[in-house]
């Protein structure tokens, strides 16, 4: 899916220089994702997650409705999803971080990568080449090496750990930046569309983190939610990267030192990337002995005092974990004991089955 809407796009802007008729073939090119992703939402199921999620939260809005006191995940359940994402302090941290980070990836790329296409096409104009041509090329390019790029993060990501991996792409792409916009030119038409390549596989990449990354951050309760604000909301901040850009490509005369300042946002992501929490899931995952090895940890005190939350674990469920790892241990106590023990136990699928 991913492949078949870069491409087309690319396709697309080939096919914009072969003629007056042209338009045609763009629009009808351009309908074909959104055929597929109408294919996909009829066969594909809900997530028996969310279903189960749902029927919680259902169960406590009729409980809510008949006079009943709810706490904890029950009184979270009933709230606003939206006023529930900012409200839970666990979930406020990974909110900020991986909104940071998606705004790094768009203000930078949308002021930097968009401009791809153009600037080969000057370079290619100047050595004689067909400027509209090359440009289609580039975008071809460009985007090829993008679903590559997005592949590899998702495979890099599972092998060494999301963290690194974002930081990773994140580096490259602001090093990336100046090596293509400064320098490329001078070094030859073949080498810069080799840099093009390279650099398309990261800055289109780079977006892969986000459904690799963001649904292990957030409970299934409000992870839509979470998911579609990281995603959509700092794109009416980055909307502003073009227009910055263009004016500092006008007042600095070219495309160098212009997409080198505005590709100084990518350290945004990467700082963001450092500071966002590790995901749930492995760090569940290492709490129940899957990979703990050398780095299994003591317990620190008494499982008595961190008893789960009534209604939402049972007794048989904390016993296994307690007896697989030992008793929770701070800072990460909060995180699988107490009213938040079943909230961060969905994503582990060796100690408690189903989510919350």
């Amino acid at each position: 899916m991913i492949w078949l809407g870069i491409t087309s796009d690319s396709l697309g802007a080939w096919l914009g220089t072969q003629g007056p008729n042209a338009w045609r073939y763009l629009y009808l090119i351009g309908v074909l994702p959104a055929l597929v992703v109408l294919w996909i939402r009829r066969n594909i199921p809900e997530s028996p997650r969310w279903e189960e999620a749902n029927e919680r939260r259902r169960f406590a809005h009729a409980q809510r409705q008949s006079g009943a006191v709810l706490e904890g995940v029950d009184a979270a359940l009933t709230r606003f999803t939206v006023i529930d994402l900012f409200s839970d302090r666990s979930v406020r941290r990974p909110l900020i971080f991986a909104f940071l980070m998606m705004l790094s990836v768009t203000f930078a790329f949308w002021g930097v990568g968009t401009f791809i296409p153009t600037y080969v096409a000057g370079v290619a104009a100047k050595a004689g080449l067909s400027g509209p041509a090359w440009a289609g090329w580039a975008g071809l390019i460009t985007r090829v090496c993008g679903t590559f790029g997005f592949v590899s993060l998702g495979f890099l990501g599972d092998a060494i750990g999301r963290k690194p991996t974002a930081m990773l792409w994140y580096t490259m792409c602001l090093v990336l930046t100046p090596l293509v916009y400064l320098w490329g030119a001078s070094w030859g038409f073949v080498p810069l569309l080799v840099l093009v390549g390279t650099f398309g596989f990261f800055t289109l990449g780079i977006w892969a983190w986000a459904p690799v990354w963001l649904p292990e951050l957030f409970p299934t309760r409000m992870r839509g939610t979470a998911v579609a604000f990281c995603f959509n909301a700092p794109r009416f901040i980055s909307c502003l990267g073009p227009l910055i850009a263009g004016t500092l490509i006008a007042y600095f005369g070219g495309f160098g030192p212009a997409a080198t300042i505005v590709g100084l946002f990518f350290i945004l992501g990467v700082v963001a990337a450092r500071s966002c929490p590790r995901p749930t899931a492995s760090r569940c995952r290492t709490r129940c002995g899957k990979r703990l090895g050398r780095h299994r940890r003591r317990p620190r005190h008494s499982s008595a005092q961190h008893q789960p939350h009534s209604g939402y674990a049972s007794s048989n469920q904390r016993s296994r974990l307690t007896r697989a790892v030992g008793p929770c241990r701070p800072p990460h106590a909060s995180r699988l004991c107490n009213s938040h023990f079943a909230l961060r136990q969905e994503h582990c699928h060796a100690c408690r089955r189903g989510p919350i």
